[in-house]
């Protein structure tokens, strides 16, 4: 489930993304999307995703040296729900180079 503005900023950014890149990010949600513990896909990270006004743990997948898809994960229904935050590079990930 993409949070608010994910699948606009993905839609502009794909666009000037390369071919690969796009491919490797749908793969990652492919894989999110079927997994049973998506937090384990992923490295758990000191920030928070907001969705809905409730905040859920945020995680990183490292898609190239420098980019990363931000992803959170909902537990309070019976099948996780995957919350996708964002594609971005490291520094707004972590921020820090």
């Amino acid at each position: 489930m993409p949070a608010p503005g994910f699948k606009r900023g993905f839609k502009r950014k794909r666009k000037k993304s390369p071919r690969w890149l796009v491919e490797r990010v749908e793969r990652y949600v492919t894989e999110l999307r079927h997994s049973d513990r998506p937090e384990e896909v992923g490295n758990a990270k000191n920030q928070l995703v907001v969705y809905e006004g409730r905040s859920f743990r945020a995680f990183a997948i490292e898609l190239t040296g420098s980019d990363r898809l931000i992803f959170g994960v909902d537990r309070s229904r019976e099948t996780p729900v995957v919350i996708l935050d964002r594609v971005c590079n490291h520094k707004a990930a972590y921020g820090k180079d």
